[in-house]
């Protein structure tokens, strides 16, 4: 163990040799800064050794507010450091902070970072009315100190947004020509760093949209993108848009987003973030070999990172330009690479369903259907083996078929067409062995119904239709009463328009019997009792004005 003298020594040869280690790339005092600051935070727990070195340190400089304030700053620490404080020591010496911060402003009594330090170190301490009282004696000893400003401000917002853009706007008397409106974004936008908020987003764009793009950051421009899609979208919904257009103001939003992004790489062509941000948007308005320049960029930006998103960013460019081989291979990286999470796997996963979606899109246009259909096939049987083959990846076998039929020759491939059909109604009826919630059973009947019109007029028979319908009907009246609501409700009431129909067709085309009589009554009143179609009502109260049923 070190005894104090010996203590003193070894610092003393470390600060001369960190204080001559920089000298190359940075002036004495801003070496001799960091030396202090390191020597004060690993080493506090010998605070009398450190106490006496600063001082003289101190002594030979006292006449510099820089260093002075820069020794303050040390002894006192934002940082939460590790426990073990034989290597570092977390520094809360508030005492010592001031007494040196009081000494820079002896020397120069407008040294703003000064005040600026005092004010940081209370409002850390939650003292904020001390905090404020620094504040406004860094602005009455320099009304120009910009920093001063925008620090008063920011506290104040935690509290008082309104009161802290007023104080912003008082740096107008003196500097009129000072860009107010880029700090007041930058307030906005630290308490949506903070705590988010629709309504702070908005407001920290509608500032934002007021600021000269030359007066941004890489900063700026970065949030300012960031948020610009959601907000167009905000925007769009208050205006009483809804569905399609939304979207569109979405996609609207993400390219004004590229194109002051474009922009801001032109200013910043090495900023990581922006650069990240940039491959990501370009993606989305599909802007590939925009977005691999961005790429290409950032992993040589300053601070670049090698993070499985950015793997997975790099995969979606090579899918637009259809490059599924390089896709296949990013998507592998994003989901194994050190750091990679259960969702990184997730969204590979799904990228890759969207690959073989684009492939088979290719071969149906070229109608190879039946390769189409044995890739995703493949795939099934891949999923099953992992047991993750869900109801969705069963849905798309189903469009491949249903749309696999729907395009084939009703004459020329006839018996083809209709055996699609019939493996579509089989799957349909799996699905709904797997389905666990009665709007899903009643959506994937509602399918089945569809199938089944399409078989009936294949093969000339009704009864296709009146199966499919019945099923639908004695699955809904199973429910209860209070679950035939809503979309369960809507399906009920048009396969019970379908039975009536069947039994209208059939009653008027066979022997009029009195039993089919019976069963339009009996569907055609629940028609109307269930149905909020206008056009089906009419049909079935024109059919009992035919058929003579009150």
């Amino acid at each position: 163990m070190l005894n104090d003298e010996d203590m003193r020594r070894l610092l003393s040869v470390i600060l001369l040799w960190i204080v001559m280690l920089p000298c190359a790339a940075q002036d004495d005092v801003k070496a001799l800064g960091a030396a202090v600051d390191t020597i004060v935070r690993k080493y506090s727990h010998h605070a009398n050794v450190v106490d006496d070195i600063v001082e003289d340190v101190y002594k030979k400089h006292k006449k510099n507010p820089q260093l002075i304030t820069r020794i303050a700053k040390s002894y006192y620490s934002y940082f939460k450091l590790p426990e073990d404080k034989q290597v570092t020591f977390l520094v809360n010496d508030t005492a010592r902070a001031l007494k040196f911060i009081r000494r820079a402003l002896e020397v120069d009594p407008k040294f703003g970072p000064a005040y600026l330090l005092a004010a940081d170190l209370f409002a850390k301490e939650g003292q904020k009315e001390v905090a404020m009282e620094w504040y406004n004696r860094a602005i009455s000893a320099n009304p120009n100190d910009t920093a001063a400003f925008v620090a008063r401000s920011a506290m104040l917002a935690r509290d008082d947004v309104e009161g802290a853009i007023a104080r912003l706007q008082e740096m107008k008397k003196n500097m009129p020509d000072y860009p107010v409106e880029i700090e007041v974004a930058r307030l906005y936008r630290g308490i949506y760093e903070d705590s988010g908020g629709e309504d702070i987003a908005v407001k920290m764009i509608d500032w934002y949209d007021k600021v000269p793009g030359e007066q941004m950051t890489a900063g700026d421009m970065y949030w300012y993108a960031l948020i610009m899609p959601t907000v167009e979208q905000m925007r769009a919904k208050e205006e009483g848009k809804s569905g399609k257009e939304l979207q569109e103001a979405l996609n609207d939003g993400f390219k004004k987003a590229a194109n002051l992004l474009e922009n801001g790489c032109a200013r910043f062509p090495k900023n990581y973030g922006l650069n990240q941000l940039t491959m990501r948007y370009m993606v989305n308005v599909k802007r590939f070999d925009e977005a691999l320049s961005a790429y290409n960029r950032m992993v040589a930006a300053d601070n670049a990172k090698d993070e499985p998103a950015n793997h997975y960013n790099l995969a979606q460019i090579y899918i637009g330009q259809r490059q599924f081989d390089k896709a296949e291979a990013e998507l592998k990286v994003s989901e194994t690479m050190e750091g990679a999470t259960e969702k990184d796997a997730q969204k590979a996963s799904g990228s890759r369903e969207y690959i073989l979606n684009l492939q088979i899109a290719d071969l149906f246009g070229a109608k190879r259907f039946d390769e189409a259909i044995t890739i995703w096939k493949e795939y099934m049987a891949k999923k099953k083996a992992e047991g993750k083959l869900s109801i969705s990846i069963k849905d798309q076998y189903y469009s491949l078929l249903n749309n696999k039929a729907s395009q084939l020759d009703s004459e020329k491939d006839k018996a083809e067409k209709i055996a699609t059909f019939r493996q579509t109604d089989d799957v349909l009826k799996d699905m709904m062995s797997d389905a666990d919630d009665t709007n899903t059973k009643t959506l994937l009947l509602d399918r089945r119904l569809l199938v089944a019109r399409n078989l009936a007029v294949l093969e000339e028979d009704n009864d296709y239709v009146y199966r499919a319908a019945l099923e639908q009907i004695n699955m809904c009246e199973a429910l209860p009463s209070a679950e035939l609501t809503g979309g369960v409700q809507r399906r009920y009431a048009e396969a019970c328009f379908r039975m009536c129909q069947y039994y209208t067709n059939k009653f008027i085309n066979t022997n009029r019997s009195r039993a089919d009589q019976q069963k339009v009554r009996e569907y055609g009143n629940k028609v109307l009792d269930y149905s909020e179609n206008a056009a089906n009502i009419n049909l079935v109260t024109q059919w009992f004005t035919s058929l003579k049923i009150k």
